[in-house]
């Protein structure tokens, strides 16, 4: 079940690294252990895990904050849980701050551990899972949303393109039917903003229900109410 998910375990504590390292290995996990840091940093170069274990106090000159930092900054992707023996609140609050997925204090007990790591495991699973999908729906949208070979479609089509890098406001005008909100939900799909929801207003019905309470009430016209025409 856990075969080829990659943990490194980053303790100074030779007993604690390797008793760590023995149990996650017993459970399926492809383990590996470093004493420092900067040991962890070179091995990153040559590629990442899915989770690390990390002491807070290491020795050199990176510290365990550093190295989830590193993380953080370089591949995010990797899960970091923290282990002390300090296990202050203030401290596991600095980690959490910093992007630990947890945080764990000394003596670590193994089944602690698993439960820990099982839990940010896949949570870590459910988030690339989710980004994975909203890629495919944004690519499905793109693909078949508009579907045509009209000179006239592809020339719209262009334009929503360009449009839809800019964040200027957009007005879309046509006759009832004629694609309005399907060209809109194109702009919206292939803008910065398409991972934000698309939300949609009718207008009209909106204006037929609006209570108008005086002159000043905001609005198209001033003074609706009283049948005062005046455009604001």
């Amino acid at each position: 079940m856990n075969g080829g998910r990659r943990i490194w375990v980053v303790d100074d504590d030779r007993n604690t690294r390797l008793a760590l390292a023995e149990g996650l290995g017993d459970e399926g996990f492809d383990v590996a252990s470093f004493a420092c840091a900067e040991d962890v940093v070179d091995e990153a170069g040559r590629g990442t895990p899915d989770l690390l274990v990390v002491d807070l106090v290491l020795p050199g000159v990176m510290n365990g904050l550093d190295l989830l930092r590193h993380f953080k900054s370089n591949a995010a992707d990797a899960a970091v849980i923290m282990v002390s023996g300090e296990g202050t609140l203030s401290t596991a609050v600095e980690a959490m701050k910093e992007g630990a997925a947890d945080f764990i204090t000394k003596p670590v007990r193994l089944r602690e551990l698993l439960k820990t790591v099982a839990r940010v495991l896949e949570t870590r699973q459910l988030v690339a899972e989710n980004t994975r999908l909203k890629e495919e729906v944004a690519t499905l949208k793109g693909r078949f949303e508009i579907v045509g070979a009209e000179s006239g479609l592809r020339e719209i089509l262009e334009i929503v393109e360009q449009v839809a890098r800019s964040k200027s406001s957009v007005l879309l005008t046509g006759e009832s039917g004629t694609g309005k909100e399907v060209i809109a939900n194109a702009i919206h799909s292939r803008s910065p903003r398409s991972a934000a929801p698309f939300v949609k207003v009718h207008c009209a019905a909106r204006e037929r229900c609006v209570h108008w309470g005086g002159p000043d009430e905001a609005g198209p016209f001033r003074g609706r109410a009283s049948g005062n025409a005046a455009s604001r």
